[in-house]
Parts: structure tokens; sequence; C-alpha cells
């Protein structure tokens, strides 16, 4: 993935880019697996963050109050 962020940059330099919820998804997966289960709202919480806030400042304000 990082390579095709730096041949991304380097082609299209005035482009941002930024990973799919796919595979946002699939590293939380991978890397934080064990907070996917039952009692946790973790993957609710994931998807909030990724789906429910337009602007950035919204979401952080939602995390500021939330800790």
């Amino acid at each position: 993935m990082l390579q095709m962020a730096k041949a991304i940059k380097t082609v299209l330099p005035d482009v941002s880019h930024g990973s799919c919820t796919f595979h946002l998804n699939q590293n939380a997966l991978k890397h934080l697996g064990h907070l996917f289960n039952a009692e946790s709202d973790f993957g609710k919480e994931l998807n909030a963050c990724i789906f429910g806030y337009e602007e950035p400042d919204e979401l952080k304000k939602a995390w500021e109050t939330s800790v």
C-alpha cells in the first residue's frame, strides 16, 4: 500500500490519495480483530468514525467528548 501511495504522489502530484473503506476494515480486522466481539462496540464506533463525520473538526469534537 505504501508503494502505491508513493507512486500516485509521483505520477499525480495534485491528487489526494486515501484508503478505501474496504481496506480500512481489513486492516482493522487484521490488527485489532480481538476488539471485534459481542461485548464490544468497537466495530460500531469504528464505522461511526469512517462514515459518520463529514469534516475533521466534527470527528475531533466527537473524539474529545467520548474520551
